[in-house]
């Protein structure tokens, strides 16, 4: 009588996937650094486009 192979039900079945964390603390920092320079942006933008309709 053969042993039984402890490896057997390992093989067959998946690995188990490793779970995404990213960093708690540096994406949403990101993000709204991000969204900070688009208002900006933006706000330059239209202070430039006023002074110009303005013709101040």
């Amino acid at each position: 009588m053969t042993r039984p192979d402890p490896e057997a039900a390992c093989r067959g079945a998946m690995p188990p996937t490793p779970t995404f964390e990213p960093e708690p603390e540096r994406l949403p920092l990101a993000g709204l650094m991000v969204i900070a320079f688009a208002i900006a942006l933006m706000a330059l933008a239209a202070g430039w486009a006023l002074r110009g309709w303005w013709g101040a």
